[in-house]
């Protein structure tokens, strides 16, 4: 009798999951949870792109801050990229470039050889500071750093790195890469969302934002001697990373929902807790069928 008992008391449970107010209740939660999963993976995060290679030109347009003043001792500064480096002098020791806001530096290997800086501003490029006097620039300039010597630039600002293939073009990205860190969702840690390899001639452009109308701006570094090309080190916050390629729009490098789902722990917790409740619901339904089933079996071998 007790066992028909629990017996009868298990199925009225049951019915009642399956046709009551608990399953319904459930099926609101489960539903409340399912959106909670993808609402959160449209929440606006915080991506820091890494961006490492080798190159043969990158363009930076500097602001004017400490990072940015430059060691050009034993440099070069010509007048015209023709002028022969014999009849000039080096600069002497201690020289030290700090830059005017939005001067642009273009940093490239010259077909001979050389690493060539060209400053390029509306008004001046900025300053040179010497032991003896400070030299105020005019709004074009051109510098060789010397290839003997190995050297490590720092830079802040909004970068361009490498040039599209074309007619005329000398200089291009010869490789690299990219990794993604994305802020965790609630929290402050963070997670590598992905990383992607570059072809040699790609162009490399960070947004911060989703239109693409103006550049993240980035801190990095480059270094020139190690070997005859440039290596450089970014970081910086975007939306996404364009890649051009031949001409083209190229595509772009952002985090994946994929790999919030896998690789969040705060979503992947989400994500196994709605699969985990909605097998749940299924096994209970299952269940409840077969019991279901036996007992009106049961009932037709009784009469």
């Amino acid at each position: 009798m007790n066992k028909l008992s629990s017996q009868f008391k298990f199925v009225a449970i049951l019915s009642a999951i399956k046709s009551g107010s608990v399953k319904f209740g459930s099926l609101i939660f489960i539903l409340f949870l399912a959106v909670a999963v993808v609402i959160t993976l449209f929440v606006e995060r915080e991506n820091v792109y890494t961006i490492t290679g080798q190159t043969e030109t990158l363009s930076v347009t500097l602001t004017n801050t400490p990072l940015n003043q430059w060691d050009l001792s034993l440099a070069t500064l010509l007048d015209d990229i023709s002028a022969s480096n014999e009849k000039l002098e080096p600069l002497p020791g201690s020289t030290y470039f700090s830059p005017s806001n939005n001067t642009t530096a273009s940093i490239q290997v010259t077909p001979e050889g050389k690493y060539l800086i060209i400053l390029n501003n509306s008004g001046s490029v900025g300053q040179l500071e010497t032991s003896k006097n400070t030299i105020n620039l005019p709004d074009y300039v051109e510098i060789v750093l010397p290839t003997k010597n190995t050297k490590v630039i720092p830079f802040e600002g909004t970068i361009r790195i490498g040039e599209d293939v074309g007619n005329g073009v000398d200089t291009i990205l010869l490789g690299g890469n990219v990794k993604i860190v994305e802020k965790q969702l609630f929290r402050n840690n963070r997670y590598v969302a992905g990383e992607y390899e570059f072809d040699t001639g790609d162009r490399l452009e960070l947004y911060e934002d989703k239109a693409h109308t103006t550049l993240s701006k980035v801190k990095g570094f480059i270094q020139i001697g190690y070997s005859k090309n440039i290596s450089f080190t970014v970081h910086g916050e975007g939306k996404s990373l364009n890649v051009s390629r031949l001409g083209t729009e190229g595509y772009q490098i952002k985090p994946s929902f994929w790999s919030r789902i896998t690789k969040d722990p705060v979503i992947a917790a989400l994500s196994t807790l709605f699969a985990t409740l909605f097998l749940l619901m299924e096994f209970v339904d299952l269940f409840y069928k077969h019991l279901t089933k036996h007992r009106n079996t049961d009932e037709k071998n009784n009469k």
